[in-house]
């Protein structure tokens, strides 16, 4: 059926060629270019109905083949103009200026935060010489190695002073003067008797073995609000007082010892301290 379809249609093409070439009218004349143009229409014809040639000659719609050779061609080189912005070097330091140390270039390595420059180190490492100062500490300390305790049991402002029937009277050297007397209990914190001898570390005692360049003497001194200071006086009473105190306490047993200091008689108690030092140790009381 296929072929007999085949040989129908190309009846048709040589009645057709028979009819343009030889018809009843007058020939017609044909150009080179005409010619050219019936030869690829029959080409066409014959060649669309023939085996092994598909669909014969391929017109294209109009555009696909210009989208073809688009697609085919190389993509166009698109040169990408520079930005502004990458001419700019972009710096580590970039928008620190105003925030460097005074005289510190940008070029300057930066000194990272938290991290202690020259100058520091060396503040820290002065800092670490210096000798820390020693915080006070009870007044029972300072006695210890006596085997004592002392307590601060009062004071007292006195023109003229005797103690209970002590034979002694203590006056000031000068009538302008006052005498100020701090009042102690001291006791015995060994198990046995105790001899306790302190006139040899009264710093003042010229006779005194424990001196201040031996490191074992004691000084007690009277300290204003005002930033006036007064040393013990020598207490001629009984025992020697506090700072001379020469006494034998029993298992238990207790005393009374007292300071004597001379101050002008216009002398302000309020804020007063006693300051009683043994070596780096250093006892401040309250008056």
């Amino acid at each position: 059926m296929a072929r007999s379809g085949k040989a129908f249609y190309r009846g048709l093409v040589l009645i057709f060629l028979t009819w343009c070439l030889c018809g009843c009218t007058d020939a017609v004349e044909l150009t080179d270019k005409d010619n050219e143009l019936v030869a690829e229409y029959l080409s066409n014809l014959l060649l669309r109905y023939e085996d092994g040639f598909g669909d014969g000659l391929h017109y294209p719609k109009a555009g696909v083949q210009d989208a073809e050779d688009v697609s085919q061609s190389e993509p166009p080189t698109v040169t990408e103009e520079p930005s502004p912005e990458a001419d700019v070097q972009t710096s580590p330091y970039q928008g620190v200026e105003n925030h460097l140390p005074v005289g510190q270039l940008p070029s300057e390595e930066p000194v990272a935060a938290g991290q202690p420059g020259d100058d520091q180190q060396n503040v820290g490492e002065s800092a670490e010489e210096e000798p820390v100062p020693k915080l006070p500490v009870g007044l029972s300390e300072i006695f210890k190695d006596f085997g004592i305790r002392v307590k601060y049991s009062g004071h007292n402002a006195h023109v003229r002073y005797r103690e209970g029937n002590d034979a002694y009277v203590v006056l000031p050297h000068d009538r302008k003067n006052m005498l100020v007397v701090v009042d102690f209990r001291v006791t015995n914190a060994k198990k046995g008797r105790n001899k306790v001898n302190l006139g040899k570390y009264d710093v003042s005692n010229p006779f005194s073995t424990g001196g201040e360049s031996s490191g074992d003497g004691i000084t007690y001194v009277l300290r204003s609000a005002q930033g006036s200071q007064y040393e013990a006086e020598v207490s001629l009473l009984n025992n020697g007082g506090l700072n001379r105190l020469r006494v034998s306490l029993p298992r238990k047993g207790s005393a009374k010892a007292s300071l004597i200091f001379e101050v002008p008689k216009d002398f302000v108690m309020e804020g007063t301290t006693l300051e009683v030092k043994r070596g780096e140790d250093t006892a401040n009381v309250p008056l």
